[in-house]
């Protein structure tokens, strides 16, 4: 036992190195072969092995560098697109409250910060950190309509939408037509 949980620290530290490495902040465009690296050992991992890698990706997606966030999306988008079991982890209440947090309108303190943040290119990332996961959440949202397996996705999708969210149209490349034909959800719970 002793053994096994030594090998699953060991494990643990080794893919979080490699999701650090593949949101690192001085990227300028996502490591696709660290990407599918990720995407393809979690294709094949159990709850949770997937669970460990939705909480180190998550605090990617909330750190305060909005271009670590958008990678960490990127990277997010490619697991959601090719592993329909980790939509699971997507949609617990701990990792959609970090979505929803990223997306909702920001406050006067937040907008006073933002005002003193000297370089711009921050906020232009920010924004576009912003748009990714509204289109990640309206896809989500649109996939699980008719799907009662995961109904938090359509219902923090109506959720924004009510709060007066608008939601970006997305271009073809942006599009997850994936989560249309959602059936090999319901298979792998």
């Amino acid at each position: 036992k002793q053994l096994s949980s030594f090998f699953q620290a060991k494990w643990q530290q080794q893919f979080k190195t490699g999701i650090l490495e593949a949101t690192d902040e001085y990227m300028l465009q996502p490591d696709w072969a660290k990407n599918m690296e990720i995407i393809d050992f979690l294709s094949g991992a159990d709850v949770v092995r997937q669970r460990n890698a939705a909480e180190a990706l998550r605090k990617r997606l909330k750190h305060r560098s909005p271009r670590i966030g958008i990678l960490a999306l990127d990277l997010l988008e490619g697991i959601i697109k090719n592993v329909p079991s980790f939509h699971r982890q997507v949609a617990q209440p701990l990792f959609m409250d970090t979505l929803i947090n990223i997306v909702k309108p920001e406050g006067a303190k937040a907008k006073f910060l933002r005002r003193l943040d000297s370089a711009r290119q921050l906020s232009v990332e920010g924004g576009e950190r912003r748009e990714k996961v509204l289109l990640l959440i309206q896809s989500l949202g649109l996939a699980y309509a008719h799907n009662q397996d995961l109904p938090v996705f359509h219902s923090k999708f109506m959720y924004l939408k009510q709060a007066g969210i608008n939601f970006p149209q997305p271009t073809h490349d942006e599009s997850l037509q994936i989560f249309y034909t959602c059936t090999p959800c319901r298979s792998q719970t």
